[in-house]
């Protein structure tokens, strides 16, 4: 088992969400845990797969196969009716499509995440500079203060953005988070606040760890707006939209890499008949290979 999650509720390896539909017509949501280096766990695995769905088809097909071979063959012998070897041929090409579509789903996971913390980094270094260039003519102590503050906020949220992402800690935990901040970021968490009462679920920790940078960037959003009270002149409205889309810029990607984190990136499903075809080819080519030993 890989490293375990800091977060209650929250998978440590593998996870995929499902929904299903219980008794009373309501839509109910379920996470489906598995360890991907257990291989016969992932095979056998009852959560989440498609083996209840699959299996009768396979029953049947077994059942005609013997059928064929135990009544039928020479009937059709006679008749000129053979069956081909282009089963195996298909059965591998469907493995290999297995193979290698999780293949290259992960690895377009893996290019989007690390393009996304680039956006990331990116529009932060954009947003505190474009601060501190729109607003270079006023060096008053407030002035000064503010983009200082500005500054701060924006590399607060880009280290509450990778420490989730990364489920090193719980984000309202880490040490660079200090002052009038952390008490408005504790304040509206339903874990360390009284916001539970306006909520219409009991939240996870995980899932309030993933709101915590939404929450920071609605603060950030409000100080740049405050910054016409401590600037002597106004920023324009033009700048400001600026200065927005930046942030929506770093909240876009770290929401595109959480819907992976969440979800996962590729469907367990898809994984588990990979696995199962996959060690039921080896085992089948192994048996005809011992056989092959044994007769010759």
């Amino acid at each position: 088992m890989g490293r375990r999650s800091i977060y209650q509720g929250s998978p440590s390896v593998g996870r995929r969400r499902h929904s299903s539909v219980d008794s009373h017509g309501s839509r109910s949501n379920f996470r489906v845990q598995f360890d991907s280096r257990q291989h016969l766990s992932v095979i056998f695995q009852c959560q989440g797969s498609i083996w209840p769905t699959v299996l009768p088809y396979c029953i049947f097909n077994v059942i005609v196969l013997y059928l064929k071979v135990r009544y039928l063959n020479s009937t059709m012998d006679e008749r000129g009716f053979i069956v081909t070897g282009y089963a195996h041929t298909i059965s591998v090409f469907i493995v290999s499509f297995f193979l290698v579509s999780q293949s290259n789903m992960s690895l377009r996971v893996y290019d989007s995440a690390r393009t996304n913390v680039e956006n990331m980094l990116f529009y932060t270094r954009c947003l505190v500079s474009s601060v501190a260039i729109t607003t270079e003519d006023d060096q008053s102590t407030s002035a000064k203060e503010w983009r200082n503050e500005v500054a701060y906020y924006s590399c607060l949220l880009l280290k509450l953005c990778i420490t989730v992402l990364t489920k090193d800690r719980l984000p309202w935990t880490i040490p660079e988070l200090s002052g009038k901040i952390k008490q408005q970021l504790m304040e509206q968490n339903p874990c360390t606040g009284d916001t539970h009462q306006l909520s219409h679920e009991l939240r996870t920790e995980w899932q309030e760890a993933c709101r915590t940078p939404s929450t920071m960037a609605y603060f950030l959003r409000r100080l740049l707006k405050d910054g016409n009270k401590s600037l002597e002149e106004k920023i324009h409205p033009l700048s400001m939209s600026r200065l927005n889309s930046h942030l929506n810029g770093l909240m876009h990607g770290y929401h595109d890499i959480l819907k992976y984190l969440k979800l996962g990136s590729v469907p367990f499903p898809m994984i588990q008949m990979a696995r199962t075809m996959l060690h039921a080819q080896s085992a089948i080519k192994q048996s005809k290979i011992r056989w092959l030993t044994l007769s010759s």
